[in-house]
């Protein structure tokens, strides 16, 4: 492992664009090309780093692409941070032109060629740094293993209140707390009517954790009446279920995260615009972000996938809890909408321990789905998988990860996924997979005679009790839907 080098990670933005070739053609043509570092506006360069950048001696740079597994040797030139003049332009890729304003630093090769031998001693320190843009690699590195922590945070109760798909604004189901008392109002509060049921089934003070997968907003409003209104609405729920902010989880769903605007079509040229505007600078994801930061008080320049670990004391059970953001960039025409966790969501779950004890139980969220839900799947419109799906399966079975629940369609439905590893014996594992419905989308978004559902989950150190709830617009109780015992 080279020291003191730098590392540039790149992905191809769009399936008609090979990043490397399209910048070896212009060291042809021309004799050098200008790299834009599409660096995210979550990263911020220490005091120290922008030193290293500043007197980089190196005569060369790596880049990788881990979605390809590839690894380049670029020969420098020189690195500026000044916008390219005209003539410079020349040496920039057209398919990123119109975006140099975003671009935080140039690097000027003279030369690319890609290296025999991927090295996953580089890879695995991108993902045990959460996939950055950049790395400094040098002998101080940490392992990854020896980087690993699991640090645990206590609960005392052992339920989970899992809600899915609110869609707060022109699609919710319910009435904000200051429309309650209006005139011909015939509705009530999410957090009045969820409270009522669980106050039915004489639990309300037994949860631990808020969990919600995602489409906290609709269509992508994050207007500041807006975020006050869920925020609001949230809080409460949490006061009058004695959890504090921070016991609340919030999975990003398609309508929080917009990916691509209604009025965009699919072209290749305005899937080509879309992706390279989105990827180099990240920039889409800030208003759900700074929205979680209020919400739940994380950091807003955080990984969106991520691990969070548990103990719960008096149940004497260990809890792991996997998040995966599903809202990636997709790179192939005609997909956009589907669900893509990319390689830092297998990242995320790669990094929970090979050895599980057996008081620990380890569940994932997301939002879009894992196996269909259709009798037919859409695939012009309304997409519902991802299309990393297997690759979210295989690995989650890998860890021991025996419950995944997502949000995104609407449908309640429960399946059990088995996978038989290929040997003498053809081992089998299996994980149970969720889809948890809409706890508040009006009628006209749900399908059929679906209606607004929830899910509690009870951890116990040798199993996972599931129950679902179907909730009553009125005073009435709600329905339990389904009871399980994993």
């Amino acid at each position: 492992m080279d020291s003191n080098v730098l590392i540039l990670r790149f992905r191809d933005p769009e399936e008609t664009i090979n990043t490397i070739s399209s910048h070896i053609s212009i060291i042809n043509e021309l004799g050098a090309v200008r790299w834009g570092w599409w660096k995210k506006d979550s990263e911020t360069l220490t005091q120290q780093e922008a030193h290293f950048f500043h007197n980089y001696d190196l005569s060369y740079v790596y880049l990788i692409n881990r979605d390809l597994n590839k690894l380049y040797k670029a020969t420098l030139s020189r690195i500026c941070d000044t916008t390219p003049s005209e003539t410079q332009l020349q040496q920039v890729p057209d398919y990123y032109r119109e975006s140099i304003h975003k671009i935080h630093m140039w690097f000027v090769f003279t030369k690319i060629e890609q290296l025999d031998d991927y090295s996953s001693d580089y890879d695995n320190l991108f993902a045990e740094a959460g996939n950055p843009t950049y790395l400094i690699c040098n002998n101080n590195s940490p392992s990854p293993q020896n980087n690993r922590t699991s640090s645990r945070k206590n609960l005392v109760k052992n339920k989970l209140l899992v809600l899915s798909d609110l869609h707060f604004g022109e699609d919710f189901e319910f009435c904000l707390d200051n429309e309650l008392h209006q005139p011909g109002q015939t509705n009530d509060t999410l957090t009045r009517t969820l409270y009522r049921d669980l106050q039915e089934l004489k639990i309300q003070n037994d949860i631990g954790l808020l969990v919600i997968t995602g489409d906290f907003t609709t269509k992508g409003n994050w207007s500041h009446t807006q975020k006050l209104n869920i925020i609001a609405e949230l809080h409460n729920l949490c006061s009058k279920l004695g959890l504090q902010k921070e016991n609340i989880i919030a999975v990003p769903g398609n309508h929080d995260i917009l990916r691509k605007n209604e009025s965009d079509t699919e072209s290749d040229k305005s899937l080509i615009y879309n992706n390279v505007n989105k990827l180099s600078d990240n920039q889409f994801e800030m208003d759900f972000r700074l929205f979680v930061h209020q919400l739940n008080g994380r950091e807003w320049d955080e990984n969106l996938s991520y691990n969070d670990y548990y103990h719960i004391k008096n149940h004497n059970v260990d809890l792991d809890i996997t998040i995966l953001n599903s809202c990636k960039i997709v790179p192939y025409k005609g997909m956009s909408e589907y669900g893509c966790v990319g390689i830092e969501g297998i990242d995320t779950i790669r990094q929970l321990k090979d050895e599980v004890a057996s008081n620990v139980q380890r569940i994932v969220f997301l939002h879009h789905h894992l196996l269909p839900v259709y009798d037919i799947e859409a695939v012009d419109r309304k997409p519902s998988l991802s299309i990393d799906s297997l690759k979210i399966l295989k690995n989650a079975l890998a860890k021991n990860i025996k419950v995944a629940i997502h949000g995104h369609q609407h449908m309640f439905s429960m399946a059990k996924y088995n996978l038989f590893d290929r040997g003498r014996e053809w081992k089998e594992r299996n994980i149970t997979v969720i889809a948890n419905g809409s706890t508040s989308v009006n009628k006209n978004r749900r399908i059929n005679a679906e209606r607004n559902s929830y899910s509690i989950l009870s951890i116990h150190s040798d199993r996972i009790d599931i129950l679902v709830r179907e909730l009553m617009h009125s005073e009435c109780s709600g329905v339990t839907l389904l009871t399980h015992t994993i």
